[in-house]
C-alpha cells in the first residue's frame, strides 16, 4: 500500500501533506476537485484517498458518497471535516470512509492514520517520519501551522510512536479521529434520544385523553359559532347567582388540574 490520492483544492495544505508522504516513502498524487476524480483514481489506481474540502467545488462529505455510490471505490479512504460542521448520522452510512477526522489536521496525523490501514513498511515509515520531526526545522515549522495553537509536533508525534507521556497530552480524541464503529455509536445515542422524546409526548397525549375521555363532547366537531355563545350566556347568567363564586373557584381548580394533567410527564 504505497499509493496515496490527496483530494483538496487547499493548496498549501495540499502541498505539506504531499511533500511529508514522499519523504516518508509513498508515491503521492494531488486532484484539486471532484470533477475528473473518477478518471484520476483509474489513472492512479491509489490505495488511499485522503479528502479534504467543505464547499461547493469539493465536499469530503459529497466525494465519500461519490465513491460509495457511482465510483465504488474499494480502497481506503480518510476523511476531513471542518471541525464546526454538523453531520447528519444518516449521512454516514451514505460515505466511503475508514476515518473521520476533524480539523486542525496536519501531515502527522493524516500519515499516522494511512499507517493504521497499512500492514507493510510500517515501521520503516514510522521511522522516516520521527527523523523528518525531530530534524526538519521547515517541517515542523509548516506542520505546526495547521494544527492546534499552543501544540507542538513532538506531542503530534504521539499519533505514530505512541511515547509521548499521557500528561503531556492536550488533544482529546472524541473529536480528533472518529471510526465507523464510534459513528455508530453516535448515530443509536441520536436515534434513543428520538425515541425518547416520541415516547414523552405519547404519554401527555395519553394524560390529555384520560381527563378529557368522561366530556361529552365530539372533538372532531366541536361547537358552532352559535352554539357556544349561547352556551357562555347560560354560564354566565348561572354564575350570577348564589352560589356564583362557588362554580368560579371550582372551575379555577379543574383548570389547574387538566393543566397540571397535560403538562405531567410519566
Amino acid at each position: 500500500m504505497d499509493r496515496v490520492l490527496i483530494v483538496s483544492e487547499e493548496v498549501i495544505f495540499a502541498s505539506h501533506v504531499e511533500k511529508t508522504l514522499i519523504e516518508v516513502g509513498f508515491d503521492v498524487a494531488i486532484q484539486s476537485s471532484e470533477a475528473g476524480l473518477q478518471q484520476a483514481i483509474a489513472n492512479f489506481t491509489p490505495h488511499v484517498l485522503v479528502v479534504k474540502g467543505d464547499s461547493a467545488k469539493l465536499s469530503s462529505l459529497r466525494v465519500g458518497q461519490i465513491l460509495k455510490e457511482t465510483i465504488k471505490y474499494q480502497g481506503k479512504v480518510i476523511l476531513i471535516l471542518n471541525k464546526n460542521q454538523n453531520i447528519d448520522p444518516n449521512d454516514i452510512n451514505r460515505v466511503k470512509m475508514d476515518y473521520l477526522l476533524f480539523e486542525p489536521v496536519g501531515a502527522v496525523k493524516v500519515v499516522s492514520h494511512v499507517l493504521n490501514l497499512m500492514t507493510e513498511n510500517r515501521e520503516s515509515i514510522k521511522n522516516r517520519l520521527q527523523k523528518l520531526a525531530d530534524h526538519d526545522q521547515n517541517f515542523r515549522k509548516q506542520e505546526e501551522n495547521f494544527i492546534v495553537s499552543g501544540k507542538s509536533v513532538d506531542q503530534e508525534m504521539v499519533h505514530v510512536t505512541g511515547k509521548l507521556k499521557k500528561d503531556e497530552l492536550t488533544h482529546v480524541k472524541s473529536k480528533e479521529a472518529i471510526g465507523p464503529e464510534e459513528m455508530q455509536h453516535i448515530k443509536a445515542d441520536i436515534e434513543k434520544e428520538l425515541a425518547d422524546n416520541e415516547a414523552l409526548h405519547r404519554s401527555k397525549i395519553e394524560a390529555y385523553d384520560s381527563l378529557i375521555g368522561n366530556i361529552d363532547i365530539d372533538l372532531k366537531k366541536g361547537h358552532k359559532k352559535r352554539q357556544t355563545n349561547d352556551k357562555q350566556k347560560a354560564l354566565r347568567k348561572e354564575l350570577l347567582v348564589d352560589p356564583g363564586q362557588e362554580k368560579l373557584d371550582s372551575l379555577d381548580n379543574d383548570r389547574r388540574a387538566f393543566a397540571t394533567a397535560l403538562m405531567k410527564k410519566k
